[in-house]
């Protein structure tokens, strides 16, 4: 694809995430999931940029990135209407403010790869640590729908919820260290230390906390034992990551670990 091509359509999709908004009426419960669903496929894209840079440009890795982008897209609008509703003008603008400079890098970041196959250091970074700030930004977001709304949701589907979260930020961030040519500051600049390895580790006890909140209900139990079966396949490789990089085992298992884990999360969820 022409690098002119990947440069207009990336800003054609900037522009919509800025376009007005109109105003109505929106659920609580709606709200939440489509912000939580934000955060999904923010860190989905991502790890599609890693592939594709990892790759140097190659055009099917561009597809499935153009693909994430649009899903992205979507989701976005979604959320930004949803803010807007609510009246919460604070929590959209820092959402918006984050967002519009990871775009700004990763469009650039974008064509450098379209045309030589890859892009500098700094520029990446710039883009990952937008990105870093808009995730945390639409995790404030979250809290602050929660505490504005008074919404109450059952702590099982908030487990799965920050689990899912936890390993779509997980599977990127591997991506990235399996297919970096620089190392980034980002997650340093943005007052965050916690290794890979570390993750897992959270990730594994938040696995294991949500299944004494299953008590009772084998069904689910058994739901989630099959999600933890396919992460044994990937445990050791994030545990060690340096050392046992398998990222096409992440490519393969990933997906479906998210998957299992929305489909148990939307379950609990009566909204």
């Amino acid at each position: 694809m022409p690098v002119r091509c990947i440069r207009f359509g990336w800003l054609v999709l900037l522009l919509g995430l800025l376009s007005p908004l109109t105003y109505a009426d929106s659920n609580p419960a709606v709200v939440l999931r489509n912000l939580h669903t934000a955060q999904m496929k923010l860190h989905a894209t991502a790890s599609a940029f890693h592939r594709y840079q990892g790759s140097e440009g190659d055009s099917k890795q561009l597809i499935q990135l153009n693909e994430a982008l649009g899903q992205l897209k979507t989701s976005f609008q979604t959320s930004f209407q949803d803010l807007a509703d609510l009246g919460m003008k604070s929590e959209l603008d820092q959402v918006r403010g984050h967002w519009r400079e990871a775009a700004r890098f990763l469009n650039t970041a974008m064509t450098a790869i379209a045309g030589s196959g890859f892009a500098e250091g700094q520029v990446t970074n710039g883009y990952l640590l937008n990105n870093y700030h808009t995730a945390t930004a639409l995790k404030n977001a979250y809290q602050a729908v929660l505490k504005t709304t008074g919404i109450r949701i059952p702590a099982v589907l908030q487990a799965l919820r920050e689990q899912t979260v936890l390993f779509q930020e997980m599977s990127a961030l591997y991506m990235e260290q399996s297919t970096a040519q620089y190392a980034y500051t980002y997650r340093s600049e943005a007052g965050n230390d916690e290794t890979l390895d570390k993750m897992a580790q959270r990730f594994n006890f938040g696995l294991e906390d949500i299944e004494k909140q299953l008590a009772g209900n084998a069904d689910a139990i058994k739901r989630l034992n099959h999600a933890r079966n396919k992460w044994r396949f990937l445990e050791k490789s994030f545990m060690n990551y340096t050392e046992n990089a398998v990222p096409y085992l992440v490519v393969k298992f990933g997906p479906e670990i998210t998957a299992e884990l929305e489909a148990l999360a939307a379950s609990f969820d009566k909204g």
